[in-house]
């Protein structure tokens, strides 16, 4: 038949399904604590942990125990007055009162490790961003920079039109043009040389 599975009776049910091999409870029972202790709060984990430590299911209480670790840091290092009834205490607060000195210690010192490996690559992170903005910076600058000594050159009067460069490239035009206009006078000079020649042969012939 069916039955409903509480957080009260969830690991009753597990301890029940293991003991009479009841294989088909097991991953209902295994799968309803995950979800309930991986719910925002996770207000049931000392529930869980009660009934895990009165059946004596040391492999939920580790899992328990880094459910905690993974998800529940912030209110294991706060500071909170459990005495007096535990009024004031978490759920995650209240289970690390049912666990022996040793597994709490076993949980404080996985989350500082946890916590510090975070902070580490936290740093890591900043200190690549730091890296990454400076390079940016340095590019920044140095298109300023080239884009101010391009502005420099333009405006430079040595690159105006009278700049001795251009004036050198019309000395070396006027000296192309003075060569081909010489080229064009020898040849002249040779036509009316021949015409000359032909002319004294002509009258030596009518002679």
């Amino acid at each position: 038949g069916q039955f409903d599975i509480t957080a009260e009776s969830a690991v009753a049910l597990a301890y029940l399904g293991d003991y009479f091999q009841l294989q088909s409870i097991l991953p209902l029972v295994d799968r309803f604590i995950s979800e309930d202790i991986s719910d925002k709060g996770a207000k049931h984990i000392h529930v869980y942990c009660q009934e895990a430590i009165r059946y004596k299911n040391t492999n939920l209480v580790e899992k328990l125990m880094e459910q905690v670790v993974k998800s529940a840091r912030d209110e294991l290092l706060s500071p909170t007055d459990i005495t007096n009834g535990g009024g004031n205490a978490t759920p995650v607060q209240l289970m690390m009162t049912m666990l022996s000195e040793e597994q709490q210690k076993r949980v404080y010192f996985l989350a500082f490790q946890s916590t510090h490996v975070e902070l580490v690559k936290l740093q890591q992170h900043k200190e690549r961003n730091k890296r990454t903005k400076k390079h940016k910076s340095k590019s920044r600058s140095k298109r300023r920079k080239l884009g101010r000594a391009v502005a420099a050159l333009l405006s430079d009067s040595s690159l105006s039109p009278s700049s001795e460069e251009e004036e050198e490239e019309d000395n070396n035009e006027d000296d192309n043009e003075n060569d081909t206009e010489e080229s064009s006078e020898e040849s002249t000079d040779e036509d009316d040389g021949e015409d000359n020649d032909d002319e004294d042969s002509s009258s030596e012939s009518d002679d």
